[in-house]
Order: structure tokens, then C-alpha cells, then sequence
């Protein structure tokens, strides 16, 4: 028998742990992993379980009343005598879910329902950090990432769109590198068109970078024709939602109000939530110049259109904040030297997080009701159930922020103008704020739009006109507003 010497078979290297270990192959997460989840779950609680303030909540509210009762979309406006333009409920979906919460937990499952979407967004955001840096550089992108965010951290169907820019914009940027064509943002689209308008910056940011991949490729463009697909996609998609093809149009409507709301002024550069979003910002750029490498166009493409949506207005803020997080995550990593590094966390850990998280909720449950629904001026039962006792369908002029609380606490009542600035013309509120400060011909537009009531500031200055010149007469006060009637009433 001969005996022949095989070769040895090859052994794979076994791969480079990069953290402790407990036992012989059994990774475990480092103390700090905890941290980032840590702040998501802060965040939550102390940004989302905070009774309601924002004065656009009851309209979306009352709308979400609306669909349930009647199984159909308003497509014209049922409630405001003032209303002059076509009402497109591009936000229905969302406020179906926030009425669902209220009829399922009352004022108090709205604020469980706000809590849960900002827990969403913060874990978003770290998952997309943590696969481009360590645990320390994610928490502080996160920080500063939350605190952009925050002037839109209010409980309204924003905050969706807030949630899905955190995954789009990094699946976007993964797509490219890939080259692989993004599919899933046809049916992305298609949901979140229904969910909120930010639908839109979604699209403008795909095409950006697309086009710039294009460039990218020269003669080989060809090779994006598949990209191109899909953002062709994304638009038909928006367009056969239940509001239609008009719903395309809707983005180009937002200049022709935008003056009215203090949401979209440019946003201020004393504002930390300013500073916080420019820092991550310079983050970004710093991380470039130190790199060393030339700055793919297709990210400087993403860069340039995040901040071009995002810092153009107050409101969109936070799309700058969630779209920037990632590269400040991947520019930090780079500038500290400190990459991401894997540290899978071992089963016990897994079932210490969930018996945590399982507490948190249940905790969450027995604090719900023992705190305040609502927490805002705009939001008095008092004045509304005053409003409500006055003769016949009065027509309210009413400070702006008051008229989403009339819409749905105060069904006997018409408001002069409410947080859905798009159904009326522009001319109207143009006057109607000029008659807020006395300005122009107040007292025509008083008596053209025959008004029955007054809901206003003290402060106001039509509050004394109306008593002053025009003899109305309080019938209801408090510390900072009253209501008026015509001295007929």
C-alpha cells in the first residue's frame, strides 16, 4: 500500500474579535452599547409623554372624527364659513391613526402614540449611526441629531415623516454605493404620501442624487436608467393616492401661505436646535477635508439638498437634522478614529434589554393616567362651552392658534381661521391679520364677514378696538383671553 501525504486542507482565519468575550466564542456588547438605547427611551418619555399643546392636534383630531364617521376623505371643507380653496387631506392617514388613539385611550393614548413615533425616530437614527461608528460617537450624534429635531417634536403627523427620512436618506446613499435600485421607496411613497407632505422632499432628495450619479457615470449613464425607474415610480405612486393626481401639486401651494405661520420663516441662527443641526453640519464638511479623498458627487448632492430643504424654514429643520446624522456619524468615526465595530449582544443581555424595555412600557401605562391631557391656552373647555352657548351657528374671529380647539370642542361654533392655512386665500388672511392688529379697514371686514364673536389675547389689539369703537361687550374672561359679542348680542 503506498501511503500518499494530501495537502492540508485550508483553514478560514477565524475573524478578529474586536471586544470582550465571555466564554470561548461568545461575543458580548461593551457597557456602553446600552447607552445610545438609553437616550432613545429618555427621549421618548420626556419629549413624548407631555400633555398636549400643539394647537394644530385637534383638528387633525377632528378631521380623523371626520373619516371615521363618514368612511370617506373631506375633500372640501365642512366646518369653516371662510374656507375659499380645495381641502386635499394629503395627511389622512395620520390622522386616522391619532383619532384611533384617542377613541382607544382618550387625550392620553394621543401622547402614548406621540412617545411611541419619537422613540421610532430616535432608534432609527442610532441604528443608521451605529453601522457607521462606535457606541460614544453615536450617542453624540444622536444628541445633537434629537435636539434638531425637537422644533418639530410635536404631537403631529410630521413626525412620520421625520421617522421615515431617517431610514430613506442612508438606504438612499446604500442604494448608490450598491448600485442596486431602491424598489421598496415605490411603496414607501405610496404610504407616506397618505401620511404627510414631506413625501416630497423624499423625491426632490432621490432625484438629486440620481441626476448627480448620472453625471457621475458619464457615458455610462445608462447604467442609472434602472435608478431612474423608481423615482418614475415614486411619483406615480404619489399620484393614485386616494386624493389623486392634484396631490402632485400640492408642494408648489406651501409659498402662497408660508407667510402667515411663524413655521416658515427662516430659522434662526440663536436657536440651538440651529446650532445643533449646523454642527452636524460642520461635522460633515470637517470629516471631508480630513479624509482625504475626493468627495463622491453623489454625497455632496445628498449634503446640498438635505441643507437646502432643511434650513429653509423653521419646519423642515428636523429633515436637515435626520438626513445629516448618518455622515456626521461616518465623519466623526473618521476624524476620532473610532469606527463602528460589531458586538453582538449575547442572549442574556438580549432578555436584560427586554425585561427593561417590557418594564418601561408597563411603566409607561401606570404614569398615562395620572397625568394631564391637555396643557395649552388654545386648549380651554371653559371658552369653547361659552362659545358653544351663543344663539345660532356664530362666525368666531378667533386668534389663529385658537381655531383648531374650536374645531373640535366646539361644534356650534364657525372659526374665522384654523391651522389648515391652505383652504383659505391669501387675500382673506392677509386681512384678517391686519384686522388682528388694526391695520387697513378693520371694521369693514368685521362687519363683511359678519362676525357673532371674539375670541382673542387680551393683549390683542382688535380686543380693545372691538370694546372701544365699536362697543362689543365681554362675556367670558380669563387671566389672558376673553370673548366678545356685538353689543346687539
Amino acid at each position: 500500500m503506498v501511503l500518499v501525504n494530501k495537502p492540508a486542507r485550508p483553514v478560514a482565519p477565524r475573524p478578529e474579535r474586536t471586544g470582550p468575550t465571555v466564554g470561548p466564542d461568545l461575543p458580548t456588547a461593551q457597557p456602553g452599547e446600552f447607552v445610545p438605547w438609553l437616550l432613545v427611551g429618555a427621549f421618548a418619555f420626556v419629549r413624548g409623554l407631555v400633555p398636549l399643546g400643539d394647537p394644530d392636534v385637534w383638528w387633525h383630531l377632528r378631521t380623523g372624527e371626520w373619516i371615521v364617521d363618514h368612511r370617506a376623505l373631506p375633500h372640501s371643507d365642512p366646518w369653516s364659513f371662510a374656507s375659499g380653496r380645495q381641502w386635499i387631506p394629503h395627511e389622512w392617514l395620520s390622522q386616522l391613526a391619532m383619532y384611533t388613539a384617542y377613541a382607544l385611550g382618550g387625550y392620553h393614548g394621543v401622547m402614548a402614540l406621540h412617545a411611541l413615533l419619537l422613540a421610532v425616530i430616535a432608534a432609527t437614527v442610532v441604528r443608521q449611526a451605529r453601522r457607521r461608528s462606535g457606541w460614544l460617537v453615536t450617542t453624540c450624534v444622536t444628541i445633537g441629531c434629537l435636539i434638531g429635531v425637537s422644533p418639530g417634536a410635536n404631537e403631529r403627523p410630521q413626525l412620520a415623516s421625520f421617522a421615515l427620512l431617517a431610514y430613506f436618506g442612508p438606504r438612499l446613499l446604500r442604494a448608490i454605493d450598491d448600485g442596486k435600485p431602491p424598489w421598496i421607496f415605490v411603496p414607501l411613497i405610496f404610504v407616506w404620501a397618505n401620511l404627510h407632505g414631506l413625501w416630497a422632499a423624499a423625491i426632490v432628495l432621490y432625484g438629486a442624487v440620481v441626476l448627480a450619479r448620472a453625471v457621475q457615470l458619464g457615458r455610462r449613464w445608462r447604467v442609472a436608467v434602472p435608478f431612474v425607474v423608481v423615482g418614475a415610480g415614486m411619483v406615480v405612486a404619489a399620484a393614485v393616492t386616494p386624493s389623486g393626481p392634484r396631490l402632485l401639486l400640492t408642494p408648489l401651494t406651501v409659498r402662497s401661505y408660508a407667510r402667515f405661520s411663524s413655521e416658515w420663516v427662516a430659522p434662526s441662527i440663536f436657536r440651538v436646535w440651529t446650532l445643533a443641526c449646523l454642527a452636524l453640519l460642520a461635522v460633515v464638511v470637517c470629516g471631508w477635508a480630513r479624509s482625504g479623498r475626493r468627495v463622491p458627487v453623489t454625497e455632496l448632492a445628498y449634503v446640498v439638498t438635505a441643507c437646502l430643504i432643511g434650513f429653509g424654514y423653521n419646519r423642515t429643520l428636523p429633515v436637515a437634522a435626520v438626513l445629516l446624522a448618518p455622515l456626521a456619524a461616518s465623519a466623526l468615526a473618521g476624524l476620532t478614529r473610532s469606527p463602528a465595530t460589531a458586538h453582538p449582544w449575547p442572549a442574556p443581555l438580549k432578555a436584560i434589554a427586554g425585561v427593561v424595555a417590557v418594564g418601561a412600557v408597563l411603566a409607561t401605562a401606570a404614569y398615562l393616567p395620572s397625568a394631564r391631557g391637555i396643557e395649552s391656552i388654545a386648549a380651554s373647555p371653559a371658552a369653547s362651552r361659552r362659545l358653544d352657548a351663543l344663539p345660532g351657528h356664530a362666525r368666531v374671529l378667533n386668534e389663529y392658534e385658537f381655531g383648531g380647539w374650536l374645531l373640535w370642542n366646539a361644534r356650534d361654533v364657525s372659526p374665522g381661521v384654523d391651522g389648515r392655512t391652505e383652504i383659505y386665500r391669501a387675500a382673506y388672511i392677509q386681512r384678517y391679520y391686519d384686522t388682528l392688529a388694526l391695520r387697513g379697514n378693520w371694521r369693514g371686514f368685521v362687519g363683511d364677514e359678519q362676525f357673532g364673536a371674539a375670541w382673542l389675547y387680551r393683549q390683542t389689539p382688535l380686543a380693545g378696538g372691538l370694546v372701544d369703537e365699536l362697543h362689543w361687550k365681554s362675556v367670558w374672561s380669563d387671566q389672558r383671553t376673553v370673548i366678545l359679542v356685538p353689543p346687539d348680542h
